[in-house]
């Protein structure tokens, strides 16, 4: 009798009830959402009975009093708590967010559900301080979390190809590209410029070759966006090489790579296909490991590499280099990176402003006066900071876009970039600048490839700065992170993958046709197509976007999208010069010079 009476003492005091009240709650929300899943409309639940809801929480918590009877490991309480407030999270966004329509919403939903991760972590800490992993299976659940996420960006990626939503910018241009690259050696591109040019004229990036090997194995513009994922998501090994020297527990090295893995720049800077920058985030953070390894070499090794990708990764080179003399004190080292870094971005600049297309300076145009250069944007800097400080903040459009990306970045680390007691580790910070001085809209937008270097340098920052934390900040930092990172990959990343498979499936036949369509133009033959046809055909040495060709007729074969209205124009233009349909039907029309 007095082990009854303990027994209900325990699963009906205060601290329990409450929490499995409002699991009851959310079990009953779930139900109701499962019914109808507009939450959104004032109409939702409005036709259901309060005394058949009253019931049924009633019933939800005697079953969850119930299953506190005979689940004994774990707090149960706190367990469902978690579970359906999952569920209802899952609901809410999934069904009515797409994107960043609303951080501030997605902010809140954050902060909810790390109360509530926050919560089911304390009631169950000894559990979680006692838990214990091998590195084996440790490692082993990383990898999986990585491939997981990999596998779920690439049919994104794939999908959208195959449903010709990639665009000639810039996905168009990296596979004619690849194309001549595995033709004639050369990076040869046409689509970029509208002319015969190489692509080294507008970006130094030898990097591109290291796709060739995979490209020449598997001919196929996908090929092309595995790899370039692949490699972004490589970021793991040095990030597992890291934790292991700064001797991480198993659970913060399998937190680490759930934060790395749904990471908002990594997971969804691809969603405009392939770039250079992919390579950047793996081989900063295999740079920054051999740094902590003390491997020397091999950090200068890849530390070239980072100079591979583009003429501008000189300048994470430069910050990295400031970190190494600053930070870890070793002046000859960093010294030695530094020069290397400022002295190949002078020549690689020379180069593209005195034989390609000029350095790509009018992104800093806000910063630039007259025709002062980036040496310019540096006086700016220097002598005006509190201009430069409000730039930081301004957009063209006057919208709070820039505060949005700083949250978005920091938020899923619990800034702890920001957080040390070491004021040279703020130096690992300094990228994030480079994003918001710039009033060029795409360099502050999480779903473009400009994040790839600043995200390693934050994720580096937050690693070493963790480790400083006690256990009860580190905990909640911990929590703060992984409840966001979850909330903005639900946000960012699902609704595309869905979304992408349903529009492929619903829509695959007129894929299809386009695909036969496009087969049967000879490959030796000169085309200019719509941005969307046009990677799907850009095997081949001459090829155009026809919105940039300025109404030629030069080319043999034109290729107009009609699913886009924008199009007509084009297409009565060209039959008024002599060109007649090759192919039609509802969403595409060939056109061929007589």
């Amino acid at each position: 009798m007095k082990i009854e009476k303990e027994m209900i003492k325990k699963v009906f005091n205060l601290d329990s009830i409450i929490p499995r009240l409002i699991a009851s709650w959310m079990v009953v929300v779930s139900f109701l959402l499962f019914k109808n899943v507009d939450y959104t409309n004032i109409e939702f639940s409005q036709n259901e009975s309060l005394i058949a809801v009253a019931i049924l929480l009633i019933v939800s918590f005697i079953f969850l009093s119930f299953l506190k009877i005979i689940i004994k490991k774990i707090e149960s309480d706190s367990l469902f708590l978690f579970i359906f407030s999952t569920i209802n999270i899952l609901f809410w966004i999934l069904n009515k967010i797409n994107g960043l329509e609303n951080v501030l919403l997605l902010f809140g939903f954050s902060i909810i559900y790390f109360l509530v991760i926050f919560y089911f972590y304390r009631k169950n800490k000894v559990l979680f301080d006692d838990l214990e992993i091998n590195k084996v299976l440790t490692y082993a659940i990383c990898i999986m979390i990585v491939f997981i996420t990999f596998t779920i960006l690439n049919v994104i990626l794939s999908l959208k190809y195959l449903s010709y939503g990639s665009p000639n910018f810039d996905f168009g241009i990296f596979v004619n590209t690849m194309y001549n690259i595995k033709t004639k050696g050369l990076p040869l591109v046409t689509c970029e410029r509208d002319v015969l040019m190489s692509h080294f004229s507008v970006h130094i990036s030898p990097v591109l070759y290291l796709v060739y090997p995979f490209y020449l194995l598997f001919p196929n513009p996908i090929t092309i966006q595995i790899v370039g994922s692949l490699f972004s998501f490589l970021g793991i090994i040095p990030i597992l090489l890291i934790s292991n020297k700064l001797n991480k527990s198993s659970l913060e090295t399998i937190i680490i790579t759930i934060i790395f893995a749904l990471y908002p720049a990594l997971s969804s800077g691809s969603f405009y296909d392939f770039h250079e920058n992919c390579f950047l985030s793996f081989f900063l953070l295999m740079a920054f490991s051999m740094l902590e390894l003390e491997k020397p070499v091999l950090m200068f090794i890849f530390s070239l590499l980072v100079l591979t990708v583009k003429e501008d990764a000189s300048v994470y080179l430069a910050i990295f280099s400031l970190f190494i003399i600053f930070d870890k004190k070793k002046y000859v080292q960093g010294s030695i990176l530094f020069v290397v870094s400022v002295v190949y971005f002078i020549i690689a600049v020379h180069i593209l402003n005195t034989t390609g297309y000029g350095a790509m300076t009018y992104r800093y145009d806000n910063l630039i006066y007259n025709d002062g250069g980036l040496l310019g944007m540096i006086k700016t800097i220097l002598l005006n900071p509190g201009y430069a400080i409000r730039e930081l903040f301004m957009t063209n459009s006057g919208a709070w876009d820039k505060l949005q990306y700083f949250i978005i970045m920091m938020l899923p680390l619990g800034f702890t970039p920001l957080i040390t007691k070491k004021p040279s580790r703020l130096i690992l910070v300094l990228p994030l600048l480079l994003n918001l001085l710039t009033r060029y809209i795409y360099q502050y937008n999480i779903n473009f490839q400009y994040n790839y270097g600043i995200l390693s340098f934050l994720i580096y920052a937050s690693i070493l700065n963790v480790e400083d934390f006690n256990l009860d900040f580190k905990s909640i930092v911990h929590t703060i992170s992984l409840s966001s990172v979850f909330i903005f990959y639900l946000a960012l990343v699902l609704p595309p993958f869905y979304s992408n498979i349903r529009n492929y499936k619903a829509n695959k036949e007129i894929y299809e046709s386009f695909d036969t369509a496009l087969e049967s133009i000879p490959k030796d033959a000169s085309v200019l197509a719509s941005t969307f046809i046009l990677p799907h055909i850009a095997d081949r040495d001459i090829i155009y976007e026809l919105e940039y060709h300025d109404y030629k007729t030069d080319i043999e074969y034109v290729v107009i999208d009609l699913r886009y209205s924008a199009y007509n124009a084009y297409r009565n233009w060209y039959r008024s010069k002599g060109y007649t349909e090759y192919y039609r039907s509802d969403y595409l029309i060939i056109l061929k010079i007589e």
